[in-house]
C-alpha cells in the first residue's frame, strides 16, 4: 500500500510523484469498465427503452457529494426545459432517495444504485457524472461540476444532429 507522507507534498520532484500515486482504496480493485462514446449504455434496472429516444440525459448523483447536492433544487427546472428523456441515477438509502424525490417533486426517473455498483457498470469514479445518449447509444459521458454544466451538454446536444 502506497502512502503519501506530509514532507513529501513538498520534496523536489514531488508533482510527478504524486501524479502517480494511486489511492489504496483503487489499488485493490480491478479496473473498472471504460466507457466510451459510440457504446451501448447499460441500462438493465435503469431503464428499458433509451433506444426509442434521440436524445437522453442520464445523470449520476450521491447524496455524499457537494456539488451533486447543490445540484439538486435545479433539476426539476432542468428537466423540464430539456426535450429528451431525463434520468437521474442516485446512491443513497431508499428512504434518503424517495424523501428526496417527495420534496422536489421530481417528475422524472430516479433510480437507486450504490456507488459501488455505478462505479463498477460505468466507471464513474467522481460524482455528479452525466451520459448523453442517442438511440441508447453513449455520444458524451464526463464528470459534471453543477447544473451549468448540464445545461451546457444539453444546448450542445440540442444542436446537433443526432
Amino acid at each position: 500500500m502506497t502512502k503519501v507522507k506530509f514532507e513529501d507534498l513538498f520534496a523536489p520532484g514531488a508533482g510527478e510523484r504524486l501524479n502517480n500515486f494511486i489511492p489504496a482504496r483503487l489499488q485493490a480493485q480491478t479496473p473498472t469498465p471504460t466507457v466510451i462514446e459510440g457504446m451501448r449504455f447499460q441500462s438493465d434496472g435503469v431503464y428499458d427503452h433509451f433506444e426509442s429516444h434521440p436524445s437522453a440525459i442520464v445523470v449520476i448523483v450521491s447524496l455524499t457529494c457537494l456539488g451533486c447536492i447543490d445540484m439538486l433544487p435545479d433539476l426539476n427546472t432542468f428537466a423540464s426545459s430539456y426535450e429528451g428523456k431525463f434520468i437521474m441515477i442516485c446512491s443513497g438509502a431508499d428512504e434518503e432517495i424517495q424523501e428526496l424525490v417527495q420534496h422536489f417533486q421530481y417528475p422524472f426517473p430516479v433510480v437507486a444504485m450504490s456507488d459501488t455498483e455505478y462505479t463498477a457498470r460505468y466507471g464513474v469514479d467522481a460524482t455528479p457524472y452525466v451520459f448523453h445518449l442517442a438511440g441508447g447509444m453513449i455520444t458524451h459521458s464526463y464528470s459534471i461540476n453543477g447544473i451549468r454544466d448540464l445545461q451546457s451538454l444539453a444546448s450542445i446536444v440540442k444542436g446537433a444532429k443526432l
